[in-house]
């Protein structure tokens, strides 16, 4: 191990947080392998210098990311996908297709569901200026069985006729737009920004709520400029990685 811990006790960030953010660095720097066992908690106790409370609780949000698994009896290990999943992001891709690749392989629970007026979403951004009534969705992403990313969707009620009676081809809004109703966007405009969940948000991801989330919000639009679905989508920062690509043609036009 290095021979000076970086846990400032005079901080006002949590110890805890202090050991698990050093105790992740570490493990994307390579210092373990996946499946290998790492120091028992007497070793960073002793390391760290914090309490067996402090260290336990920087262990379990490791083992609530996905990182470190706990085996009873034998310690703790790196799991087999300790590092974040890598999400490629293309600015040509519309809303519903941005990640189309990685959701194609990851699991899809449809928390809520239904036809709604858009003025009862207090988290719908102000600035989408939506109104009236909408057919919404709010559905969690998983992959290996952990939360990546929690997506709501509101798309124009009058676009879209009964399709909040229609189910959704597992869990994609994009199959349905195009299959039933022959919509497909054909622009899309982003905005990224850092912020903290909600305790309801941070008990749908798994998270704490001091854990950072990565807020994609935007509009994708059919040709002619019509809004189809405005969508925001909150990504575990600890979890996932964007690769973002740019082109010197996209950048002209």
């Amino acid at each position: 191990m290095p021979s000076q811990p970086p846990v400032d006790k005079s901080a006002p960030i949590p110890l805890y947080y202090q050991v698990a953010c050093d105790l992740k660095s570490r493990i994307q720097q390579g210092e373990w392998k996946p499946n290998e066992k790492i120091p028992s908690e007497h070793q960073l106790t002793e390391y760290y210098g914090v309490s067996r409370i402090s260290l336990r609780q920087a262990l379990a949000e490791l083992e609530k990311d996905g990182i470190l698994l706990k085996k009873r009896g034998k310690g703790t290990f790196l799991t087999d996908r300790p590092t974040p999943d890598l999400q490629p992001m293309k600015y040509m891709l519309t809303s519903s297709l941005r990640f189309k690749n990685q959701r194609e392989r990851m699991e899809v629970e449809v928390l809520d569901s239904g036809l709604r007026d858009a003025g009862s979403f207090p988290n719908l951004p102000q600035e989408f200026g939506l109104q009236g009534r909408v057919v919404y969705y709010k559905r969690l992403f998983f992959s290996g069985g952990v939360p990546l990313a929690l997506a709501r969707s509101w798309i124009p009620a009058a676009l879209v006729p009964g399709m909040e009676e229609k189910p959704l081809p597992r869990g994609r809004i994009v199959r349905l737009l195009e299959g039933e109703y022959g919509l497909s966007p054909y622009r899309v405009a982003d905005s990224l920004e850092i912020i903290r969940p909600t305790h309801t948000d941070a008990q749908d991801l798994q998270i704490t709520r001091d854990s950072p989330l990565i807020f994609v919000k935007g509009v994708s639009y059919l040709k002619g400029e019509t809004p189809l679905e405005y969508s925001s989508t909150l990504w575990v920062a600890d979890r996932v990685r964007f690769q973002m690509e740019n082109r010197a043609e996209w950048m002209e036009g």
